[in-house]
């Protein structure tokens, strides 16, 4: 199923790593050309065709990529959206670009539960570190939705598939790590005789 979804759409986006489509997306190259309408739909399929890839090599049991598809999916909602606010707003200073770039580190935060990784994973993406606060805000939004939604992100729903208690290491308290003395630390040293 996945081949023929692949197949059909030709886009390495879908079957492959997708870092032809972030690359191209992120430096606003995916963007030049096109109506905007025709751009809006063809990210609506990539979007649905990487959706119903991941998911089916996902539930038949295939590993690895969480991460790729999470940051093609955001970078194609993103890229959207920002084609959409420039069809209504043409006098919007940020590029779609800007907009793929975010909406690729939000939804990798959101999947991982882990904002501050998003917003460093996207700043050092794209090195547009006048995005850095748009993705504070996306990333921090996007996890703390996340985990209202879902508890476990997709790494510990993976370790709860192979028999891993996450909850229960979650309870158990962490060890306590002892705070030095700084009155020891400071204080002069006998000398030997």
């Amino acid at each position: 199923m996945v081949g023929l979804i692949g197949v059909s759409l030709n886009q390495t986006a879908v079957l492959g790593t997708g870092a032809e489509f972030m690359e191209r997306s992120f430096s606003g190259r995916y963007f030049a050309g096109g109506s905007p309408v025709e751009l809006i739909g063809l990210l609506a399929l990539l979007f649905g065709a990487k959706m119903l890839a991941t998911g089916f090599r996902l539930g038949s049991g295939g590993s690895g990529g969480d991460m790729m598809p999470s940051l093609i999916l955001g970078g194609a909602l993103g890229g959207a959206y920002g084609l959409g606010v420039h069809a209504l707003i043409p006098s919007d200073p940020l590029p779609p670009a800007a907009y793929a770039l975010v909406g690729a580190a939000a939804l990798f935060s959101g999947v991982v539960h882990a904002p501050i990784t998003g917003i460093v994973l996207g700043i050092e993406m794209g090195q547009r570190y006048g995005l850095a606060l748009p993705q504070m805000v996306a990333c921090s939004v996007s996890a703390l939705v996340s985990s209202r939604l879902r508890t476990a992100s997709i790494y510990a729903l993976k370790l709860e598939e192979r028999g891993a208690d996450v909850q229960a290491a979650r309870r158990r308290p962490q060890r306590q790590i002892p705070e030095p003395d700084s009155r020891r630390a400071f204080a002069p040293r006998e000398r030997a005789q």
